[in-house]
C-alpha cells in the first residue's frame, strides 16, 4: 500500500462481507437459478441497481457477453472459486496505516455490500470520507453516473 497515492472505493467488498451468498451459490449449484451463466449475472446486474429502466439491451448485452460463450459458466465458476473472504479480512490491520486521501462512495440502497460496510471501512481508515449516495444501489456509477461522476471529480480536485 505504500505507492497509492490516494484511493476511492465505490460500493467495495471488505472486512467479511465477500464473496457475496449469490458468488458462493455458484460454486455448488443446487437449484437451476444458482447455475453460473448469463441469467445468474443477469440477476445479479438487475438486483443492484436502483433504477431498473436504465437497464437497456446494450447496457445488460454488455454485462452478460462475456459469460455468452460456451465456455462461459464454467469460467463464472472457476471465477467464483477463486474469491475468498481472506482476500479482504487479511488487510483490515493495515487499513488504520493508509495516511493518502480516501474518499468512499456507498450506493444508498446496496443490497450486495450494504452501507453499514462502508461506515465500518470509514471507521478503520482515518480521515476517509464516506458519501452515500441517494437513489443509488451497488452500482451506483450506472444509477446516476452525474453524481458518481461528481463525486470522484471532487475527490480528486482536492488532492
Amino acid at each position: 500500500m505504500n505507492n497509492i497515492e490516494e484511493k476511492v472505493v465505490a460500493d467495495g467488498v471488505c472486512f467479511a462481507n465477500w464473496p457475496l451468498p449469490l458468488v458462493k451459490a455458484i460454486r455448488w449449484p443446487t437449484a437451476p437459478e444458482f447455475e453460473p451463466g448469463t441469467a445468474l449475472i443477469g440477476r445479479m446486474i438487475r438486483g443492484g441497481v436502483y433504477s431498473p429502466e436504465i437497464l437497456t439491451p446494450k447496457v445488460m448485452e454488455a454485462f452478460t457477453a462475456p459469460f455468452a460463450t460456451p465456455s462461459g459458466p464454467e469460467e463464472l465458476k472457476r471465477a467464483s472459486l477463486a474469491l475468498d473472504h481472506h482476500q479482504t479480512e487479511d488487510i483490515v490491520p493495515d487499513l488504520p496505516n493508509l495516511k493518502v486521501p480516501v474518499t468512499l462512495l456507498w450506493g444508498q440502497h446496496d443490497p450486495y455490500t450494504t452501507p453499514y460496510w462502508g461506515k465500518k471501512l470509514q471507521e478503520a481508515i482515518p480521515n476517509s470520507i464516506l458519501k452515500i449516495l441517494p437513489e443509488c444501489s451497488h452500482y451506483s456509477m450506472l444509477d446516476n453516473p452525474v453524481l458518481f461522476s461528481q463525486e470522484l471529480l471532487k475527490h480528486l480536485n482536492t488532492q
